[in-house]
């Protein structure tokens, strides 16, 4: 499938460019299943996109594992940018919410 015309702004002051459309993942692992979900990442990938929304709650982390998986098998993970939130809660210790370094360390 060829590359079509995607737009990208700039981030900021960032000095990253990210295209205009960005692939949310809540869906992935939960109700979306593993397959489609490869398809999902490979397509929005050919078509330009090269940012993905995630956070460390979708399908109770299925879903990063989901991205995580995808990316090892198409060899794509430079081409772009993940972006997670953490704040939500993921667990019952009083550490397992918030923007903490060890909450969000934690998580990875």
């Amino acid at each position: 499938m060829a590359q079509t015309e995607m737009e990208y702004r700039r981030l900021g002051r960032s000095g990253l460019m990210i295209s205009k459309l960005v692939l949310g993942t809540m869906n992935l692992g939960r109700p979306t299943g593993r397959t489609e979900s490869f398809k999902m990442i490979d397509t929005a990938l050919e078509a330009g996109i090269n940012i993905l929304d995630c956070a460390d709650i979708y399908a109770g982390g299925k879903s990063e594992e989901i991205i995580g998986e995808a990316l090892s098998r198409n060899k794509r993970r430079k081409d772009l940018i993940l972006t997670s939130k953490v704040f939500m809660r993921v667990g019952e210790g009083p550490n397992d919410a918030g923007n903490s370094k060890h909450h969000i360390l934690g998580r990875l």
